[in-house]
């Protein structure tokens, strides 16, 4: 078996994509960090934590489980998560967006942003259109989705 070297980039985007995980989830509990801090019970930094937060210090293993713990997440899904939208060149594909059915979608965000397309679309194109990796991530974050919230919704639409 051949194995391919991760590039210090990719690794960087892994960093990265894990401190956003983990920061989406604590946003999601609606805390600071100095709460998650005061929940976890140590005398770690607010600015380590935020390193760790934007990927630019590296963590043990055993610190992204202790932030895992008290974000109440399971660390493999979100390893396997970040690895598929980083790593995994599969999860780069362009995907198609159905627009007449993101339309009609239960988001407000995303039937509004749907509706705004097909009105900016000559009608030969039939509201399908394509997003490419960076097009899905703006997209995700125009209506607070993580990319793999948004890629279930697009399939499902």
């Amino acid at each position: 078996m051949t194995t391919a070297q991760l590039s210090a980039e990719t690794l960087g985007r892994f960093a990265t994509g894990i401190g956003e995980a983990m920061r989406f989830e604590r946003n999601r509990r609606g805390w600071t960090r100095k709460e998650m801090r005061r929940e976890m019970g140590t005398g770690r930094s607010l600015q380590t934590m935020a390193t760790h937060e934007l990927g630019t210090r590296a963590m043990s293993l055993c610190q992204f489980i202790e932030y895992c713990h008290v974000l109440d997440v399971a660390p493999g899904p979100m390893v396997d998560r970040v690895y598929r939208d980083v790593v995994d060149t599969r999860e780069n594909a362009i995907v198609i967006a159905d627009l007449d059915k993101l339309a009609r979608s239960e988001y407000p965000n995303l039937a509004a942003w749907a509706e705004i397309r097909l009105r900016s679309l000559p009608a030969s194109a039939r509201g399908m259109l394509p997003l490419p990796r960076q097009a899905q991530d703006a997209l995700a974050a125009l209506c607070k989705f993580e990319r793999r919230q948004l890629l279930e919704i697009l399939g499902a639409a």
